[in-house]
Formats: C-alpha cells, structure tokens, sequence
C-alpha cells in the first residue's frame, strides 16, 4: 500500500459472504475466486438508474424488471467498477443477464431474506466496516478479532452475544448456528446500534458500576440477558451482552462472559487508541491548513500530501435557526453525526469541525468523484434524520497545487449561498459561480458603502413610489432590456414602463443606453438589501 493511498474499509467478497449467513446468499456467476475480490462498500440503486464511478463496490439491485433490463444494469455496473452486483432471489437472472456479468468479468449474486433492502445494506456495511485498514498500512486494528470472542462467547452460552462501545454502537456480534436470538438483537445487528429504551440508561449505569455479570430478566419479547462492563482497569470502554441459553446462565457462562469481556478491553482498547490518536493528529493538522496557521510543514507531513495528487476538500454546514443557536448540544450532535458517517462510508477521509463547520478533506487520484459522491450520500443519509437542515459544499483542487486556506475559502463561500437557497443541498462552485460572486460584490458593496451611488441608494429610501420604479428597473434588466417582456411581468403597459426608466434616469442622473452604467446599477440593484425585501 502505498503512504499516498487512502485507506478503506472493506474485506473480499468470500469474508462478507460468511458474515452474512442470514441473507441466504447463492452465486449466480463470477469469479470462482470470491476471495480475490474486494469490496469496499455497497451501493443501493434502481434498475436504470445512473450509477456512480465507484470500483470495487457491491451494487444492491432492486426491481423487478426484464432480464434484459438486468443486463444492462450489470454492463453498466462494470462499466464504472464494481466488483458485484445482488438481486433478490426471484428477479430476472436469465441467460441473458447471466451472460452479460460473464462477459463483463462482475459476479452476479442473488440473496433470499425476508429484510427489507435498506436492512440488507445496513448489514452489509456493518460487515464491511468491521475490516477497516488504519491509515500507515499496517495490519487491520483489532475489530475483526471481536466477532471471534463474541462467537466464542455465544459457543458456550448458546444465545446469541453482542459488543458495544460506550455510544451503545454494536461493533462485533456473533453467528454460532443454533444460537438463541430475538427481535431486539437483530435490530441491533442491522442497524449497528442498540435499540434505546427509556431504562437504558439505568441498566447501562448498572452494568458499567459493576465489576461482575449483571443479569436482566426476560421483558415481553426481550429474552433474557447477561451483561458486563469491558474495561480496561477503572476506564470504561463498552459492554458485552449474552442472551441466555435454554439452561440459563451457570458459573460456567458466566466465567466465559467474564473471559470475553477481558479480551474485548483488549482488543477496544488498541482500536480506540489507534483510531482516535490518528484521526485526532490528523483533525488537528487539517485544521492547521484550512486556518492558514504557521505549522503548516507539520501538518503536510502528517496528512502526507504532495502537489502532485488531486485533493478535494468538503464543508457540511446546517441551517441555524434560533432554536438551534440556543441549544449548542444539538449543534454538537449534529455535527457529530456527519463525522460518524463520513468515518463509516469514508475510513480513510481527514475530518474537523471549526465554527460548527464539518470539514473534510479527501486526497487521491479520484479526490473530485469521490467528493461529490460522498456528499451526496452524506445528505441523503442524515437529511431526514435531523431538524437541521443540512447541505454540503465540494472544493476541487485539479491541479493539486492551491492552498487549503484556498479551498477552504471556496468551500464556505457556496456552503454561505446553499443556506440562503434550499433548492440543492449540494454544489460546487460551478453549481452556483453566480450567486457566490454577486455575494462577493455585495460584500465590497457593504465593507465600502461609498461605492454605491447615492442617489440609486436615496431610492430605497424614498417614497414607495420610487421604490416601484428601482423594481421596473430591475425588471427590465431581468428582461435582457426587452420592454414588452418587463411590462408584462410586472403587469404594466409598456408605456408605462418606458416612463419609469427615463425617471430612474432623471433622479440618479444614470445613461441606461450606457452598457457599462448599466452593469454598475444592475449589480446595486441586484445586491440591495430592500430589493429582496420587496
């Protein structure tokens, strides 16, 4: 791997297929090396629906389309990376789709469950994830050793086990055949978090206050539960949970849970340490860059950029409402949540968080693509999940060769645009040139008021009557200068019109024959204030 690389989540595809027992994966046809292939993550998307350049991803399938249909969904597929495709079992898988994943070199796969696509992915990720690869290359951080102690665990208990972190995210779970499971620990698998309930946060106190096994028992469809607290000494660092066998839970049980516990400290100890330390140091330099701060060397270093590989840098912001700027928790959480989720789609992303902005920064060969796609997903995944509206802002640098302070500046220009507009929650600057540049001019406009003509400024604090005809301008302008255009969108004989131009001119003292005048009184009008009151 090479220090300039992004690190990823992922595993082959033979690892996943093992994890995910519960899917009833059958392979259609593909490589017959499923160990070969990696996948990095998944993609959910409609039959014909355009896809995204991402290689080495899963593509989850779903319709009920022809085969045909199905075909040239798979071509499309190869055609921008990915390394599989899933259908549901029962969707068109005839010769013809069958042929094309051939000829393409993609491994059609086919899943028969009663989850819904969104769960299958869910799932999907989590498996994903669990293999993350930290940033130097080195071997994968101690996650993937967790599902063997929870697998262990369970062997002896014989109900299904989980393990958590202190945010109650489900890291590692167990899938021993014949174990004991029920509704509430499979939505916690699926959804990679424990269900809340009112009395967690009591039974977690417990639990973590304890030194031994806490046992809760069965509540309505809940079966029962065994729990201890994985520490390392006195510091908390999760929990481990065992829904009880058919013979409850013995010594034995118990010495097994207390086993486990021991070395998941182990192994979530090493990953929060490893984790956390590089993601901090590299928040840290990050921020250094995008503030223009004087240990920019250092903070080159630790990112290990170079000028020769494209790097793009995102910007999440949210809409500020009164509500919002009294609760700063909320403002924390939200931006908390974005981070979460660029982590998880992202491993190997730069993330920091300056004014309640979440920056991002991404560095490689597909810095643009990637960007845009990660925003995108990043939105749509949280857009419905929080009263904050939320929007984010891409930065390319092509070249590789701008500042970040650069990028940065860019960024939080259109992040400024997207929160006065709510029609896209994501652009870049070619998205919205216009907007960013007559904020830019109202800016000036503003710093230095002596720029605006007075007299165009005495308008808009005149009679009403004034005021229609700075709007008849504007109107006129909007028009391309066409009068009849103008008069009809404002509702006014054409004549009419003509007499509020040669009166605007005769109270500013304004040519409107004059181009270069009118750019001037367009750009006053245009950025004023009461003229995006009226």
């Amino acid at each position: 791997m090479s220090l300039y690389d992004q690190p990823a989540a992922g595993c082959s595809l033979a690892e996943l297929l093992e994890r995910v027992l519960p899917l009833r994966v059958t392979v259609l046809t593909g490589s017959a090396d499923l160990g070969a292939l990696f996948v990095h993550g998944t993609v959910l998307a409609g039959l014909g629906e355009r896809l995204p350049d991402l290689p080495d991803r899963l593509l989850l399938l779903v319709g009920d389309g022809d085969a045909p249909r199905v075909a040239a969904s798979v071509r499309e597929a190869a055609a921008r990376g990915f390394g599989a495709v899933l259908l549901r079992a029962g969707a068109p898988a005839a010769p013809e789709a069958l042929r094309a994943a051939t000829e393409a070199g993609v491994s059609l796969l086919s899943f028969d469950s009663e989850l819904n696509w969104r769960e299958v992915a869910a799932l999907l990720d989590a498996v994903i994830e669990s293999h993350w690869a930290p940033p130097d290359g080195g071997p994968a951080v101690g996650i993937e050793e967790l599902y063997v102690i929870a697998d262990a665990v369970a062997a002896t208990i014989g109900g299904s086990v989980s393990i958590e972190d202190l945010s109650q995210r489900v890291v590692a779970y167990s899938s021993v055949p014949g174990q004991l499971i029920d509704a509430v620990r499979s939505e916690g698998i699926l959804d990679r978090s424990a269900p809340h309930d009112p009395g967690d946060r009591e039974r977690y106190g417990r639990i973590l206050r304890s030194d031994g096994v806490v046992r809760f028992e069965r509540m309505g469809d809940e079966l029962a539960r065994a729990a201890m607290a994985v520490k390392a000494g006195d510091l908390p660092l999760g929990t481990i949970w065992a829904i009880e066998g058919e013979h409850g839970i013995g010594p034995q049980d118990e010495a097994a849970l207390r086993q486990g516990a021991r070395l998941a400290a182990l192994h979530l100890l090493r990953a929060r340490d490893t984790v956390e330390l590089d993601h901090g140091l590299r928040g840290d330099a990050l921020r250094s860059l995008i503030d223009g701060t004087e240990n920019a060397d250092a903070a080159r270093i630790r990112l290990r950029l170079r000028d020769d590989v494209p790097r793009a840098l995102l910007a999440f912001g949210f809409e500020d409402t009164a509500a919002d700027r009294s609760d700063s928790s909320e403002a924390a959480r939200a931006a908390q949540d974005v981070a979460r989720q660029v982590t998880a789609l992202r491993p190997g992303a730069t993330i920091t968080v300056s004014g309640g902005i979440v920056y991002v920064l991404l560095v490689d060969e597909r810095a643009a693509p990637a960007a845009s796609s990660l925003a995108e997903s990043i939105t749509s995944i949280l857009g419905g999940r929080t009263r904050r509206r939320l929007f984010g802002a891409v930065a390319v640098d092509g070249d590789a060769a701008r500042p970040l302070t650069e990028l940065r500046a860019e960024a939080d220009d259109v992040l400024a645009v997207l929160a006065a507009r709510a029609d896209r929650p994501v652009a870049a600057l070619g998205d919205v040139r216009v907007d960013v540049i007559l904020s830019h001019v109202a800016a000036e406009l503003t710093r230095t008021s002596w720029l605006r003509d007075a007299e165009i400024t005495r308008i808009f604090t005149a009679s009403a009557r004034n005021r229609e005809i700075a709007a008849s301008v504007a109107a006129w302008f909007d028009a391309r200068f066409e009068v009849s255009r103008a008069a009809q969108a404002l509702k006014v004989h054409p004549n009419t019109l003509r007499y509020r131009l040669r009166r605007f001119s005769e109270l500013t003292g304004v040519d409107l024959e004059d181009a270069d005048a009118c750019l001037g009184v367009w750009l006053q009008l245009r950025t004023h204030p009461e003229m995006h009151a009226s």
